[in-house]
C-alpha cells in the first residue's frame, strides 16, 4: 500500500514531490492546505497493482480515468494500471 502524506506535520502547508520512485512506477503530489487543493500523478512503468491512500483531509475529488480503480473506503484506491497508463487526482477547495 502506497500512503501518501500520513503523518504530515500541522507546519508543512504546502509542497510538493516530484518523480518518487514506487514499484512498477513514478507517483508525484503537491499539496497546499491553505487553499485546501491537493493533486496526485502515478504513472506505470509496469503493471501495477496496489493500494493508494490519499491524506485524511482530502474531501472533494475530480479523477482522471476509472482504468481499473475501485475505491475501497474513505481515500483509499485499488489501482490496477498497465505499464504506460497514468492515474490522476485534483482536489480543489470550493
Amino acid at each position: 500500500m502506497i500512503k501518501i502524506l500520513p503523518a504530515l506535520p500541522a507546519r508543512w502547508t504546502r509542497g510538493e514531490v516530484q518523480n518518487w520512485c514506487i514499484q512498477g512506477g513514478t507517483l508525484s503530489f503537491a499539496w497546499n492546505r491553505k487553499t485546501g487543493s491537493f493533486q496526485a500523478e502515478l504513472t506505470a512503468r509496469h503493471r501495477i497493482a496496489t493500494k493508494l491512500q490519499l491524506p485524511g483531509w482530502i474531501c472533494k475529488l475530480n479523477i482522471s480515468k476509472e482504468f481499473n480503480t475501485k475505491s475501497i473506503e474513505n481515500g483509499t484506491f485499488q489501482l490496477h494500471l498497465e505499464a504506460g497508463e497514468k492515474w490522476s487526482v485534483d482536489m480543489r477547495s470550493v
